[in-house]
This record gives C-alpha cells, structure tokens and sequence, in this order.
C-alpha cells in the first residue's frame, strides 16, 4: 500500500491533497486544512495502471507547489466519507452573508442517478421500463411516425414532492425519439444544420396520474443508435439551493462578493448545480439560450436537464481548495448518462402560462 499527503498554503489558501494506492484501488482526498475535506476511489483493471495513475497525481501536485507532509493519526486524516449521492453541504450561508441573495434562491432535484434496476415500474427512475395508460397506444415520434419513443425519465411525485408537476397528475415521464439528428425545436446555435454531424434527441413529455397506468413497456432498439440508449438506473433524487450565475446578477451584489473574497467559490459551488437535473436554474455551457414559448411569447421555465456530466473541473477554483461541491462523492456517477457519441447537455423548457404546458428543448456541447 502506497500513501501520501501533500499541502498548500499560499496568502488566504490553505489545503491538503492525500493519495492512497490499495491495490487496484485509487483513493484520492482532497479539502482545507482543518477539516475532513472529500474523497472518492477509482478502480483500475491493473496495478500497472494504478500505479502510473498515483505517480502522475503526485508529480501534477508537486508541480502545483504542493509540499508533501506526514500524517499524523490515521483517524484525524481520513474522517467518515460524504454518503453516496449527497451533496456536500456549502461551505457558506450565502444568503446570510449577502442577504440579497435570498430571494433569488431556488431549489434544484439532482437525479444522482447510479447504475441499477428498478422493480417498481412507477418508481423514480432513468431508462428501463415504464407503464402507458391502457387507453393509449404506446407513443411514437409525431415526425418519424414508424418510430416507437424510448422512456428515457420517470419521476414519481411521492419520491420528488418538490417538482412542479402538472395539475392533478403523479407522473412526469421523458421519452426521447431515437431517431435523433437536427429539429427545429432543438436549436445547434454554433453550427449550421447541414454541416454538422451531431445530434440530440427530440424529447416528448408526458403527465400521468400513476393510478391510470396499466400494462408494462417493451423496450425498443434502433440499430445505429445505442450511443444514446440510456442505461437504465435508480435514481436518489435530492433537492439542493442554487443561486443565478455571476453574470446574472446585480452590480451590487457582485461587488460584495468580490469584498468578501467568494467570488470564484460562489460560482463554482454555490450558483448553478450542473448536470443531470429537474427544476431550479439551467446550467448554460454556451451561453444563455433560454427560449420563448412560441403560443404565447412568454419566457419559458427549466424544466429538466439531461447531461453527459454531472460535475466540471474548475482550475481556479481547486487552486483556491473549492469548486468540488458537485462532484459525485461515489466513482458511479455515471449511471443513467447519456455520455457517449456526440452527447453535451439537452435542457428541456416548459411554458406554464399557457394551459397545456408545452416544452422545447435546447441542446449545447461544450
């Protein structure tokens, strides 16, 4: 077993880096000095790997300016890790320091989604099988009318009593058509239509009452098109505070977050959660495309985010020991991704002015 500790302290940052090697197993930990920080453990298929893995880490610290240290009791350095898809609470009460910030506040879902089946075909779920009412017939691309829909989301108002589900329904299901290169309501703002060669899936909403559902799914496969079949998983569904973008804000505010020294921790950690989400505020990567509903010409909500991520690394914010408070806190965080081909992020957005709540969907790459 190989294991090292490393710190950092430079003008207001000060923080430690430990590395253990077990084997095939990798632990890295990571926080300010004086707390118990974050770790998470990634398995290799040969110790080679693992060890050239350990001495690379090493080598980018210690270019970083890292002085390796001892450890001290073994208790002290590894303290209890973060539960598996929890959140790491923020380290600041945003709002308490910056009281304006207060009524900007939403609540997000993260989906935490991580490899698995679900029995419960009413359950919360990503992929796998889902139930249609017995009235309807299983639902096919109003574009591609030979093509049947995968179920690609299900959300169960018992298990996400946050999420602002259609009057009167229990329900929230995504189905994506498979058959998906470029719509007219999936907007590719960086490339022309005919040149591209990406694509995203046409996603189509539907609000069930779960006591209507009968009859199981049969899953359908579109040769070609495994890259964005989605795995299926169970879902750990949990409700975060975000805050908008730093570039969203008021002048006012920005000024104070640059006196009390958090402005880059408040970006990364504190502002907008990334990833796969349902609710709160979009997590743009290139840049601000929020739609207007095309009924009624009103600005359209977030309603859920389907991403190949569910965490970005942000250089200067490590360098001052913040920016990982999205990071999945297990090495499962893909389950449920649709993180192959040409997949960035697909935010789908609803209009909750006019009654029949219709959606449109933007896709972005980074």
């Amino acid at each position: 077993m190989s294991r090292r500790r490393f710190e950092f302290q430079s003008g207001t940052a000060r923080k430690f880096w430990e590395i253990e090697l077990q084997g095939l197993l990798l632990t890295t930990a990571w926080g300010r000095l004086g707390t118990a920080g974050q770790a998470k453990t990634k398995q290799f298929d040969s110790m080679k790997k693992a060890q050239s893995e350990f001495d690379r880490l090493v080598a980018e610290k210690l270019k970083k300016g890292y002085l390796e240290s001892t450890f001290g009791n073994d208790e002290e350095v590894w303290e209890e890790r973060p539960a598996l898809g929890i959140t790491a609470p923020p380290r600041i009460n945003i709002s308490a320091v910056i009281p304006e910030l207060a009524r900007l506040k939403k609540q997000t879902i993260r989906l935490n989604a991580r490899s698995g089946q679900v029995k419960d075909l009413k359950a919360s779920k990503f992929g796998g099988k889902v139930l249609v009412p017995e009235s309807e017939p299983w639902p096919y691309c109003d574009e591609h009318t030979d093509v049947p829909l995968i179920p690609v989301l299900q959300l169960n108002k018992a298990e996400t009593p946050n999420f602002d589900y259609y009057p009167g329904t229990d329900l929230f299901q995504v189905f994506f058509c498979p058959i998906g290169l470029l719509y007219s309501d999936v907007y590719f703002p960086d490339y022309p239509c005919h040149l591209t060669p990406m694509y995203a899936m046409k996603p189509f909403v539907f609000w069930r009452k779960s006591s209507q559902m009968q009859g199981a799914s049969k899953r359908f496969r579109i040769t070609g098109r495994d890259a964005v079949w989605p795995e299926e998983a169970v879902l750990n569904p949990e409700v975060v505070d975000e805050y908008p973008p730093v570039k969203d804000l008021p002048e006012d505010i920005i000024e104070k977050l640059e006196q009390t020294d958090i402005l880059v921790e408040y970006e990364a950690d504190l502002s907008v959660c990334p990833g796969n989400k349902a609710g709160g505020y979009p997590h743009w990567v290139n840049g601000d495309e929020t739609p207007s509903c095309q009924h009624c010409n009103s600005s359209m909500e977030h309603l859920v985010t389907f991403a190949c991520f569910e965490y970005l690394y942000n250089e200067e914010a490590d360098d001052l020991g913040v920016g990982r408070r999205w990071e999945p806190t297990d090495d499962l965080g893909s389950g449920g991704n649709l993180d192959e081909g040409d997949w960035g992020i697909l935010l789908v957005f609803v209009c909750k002015v006019c009654n029949i709540w219709p959606i449109t969907a933007i896709y972005q790459k980074q």
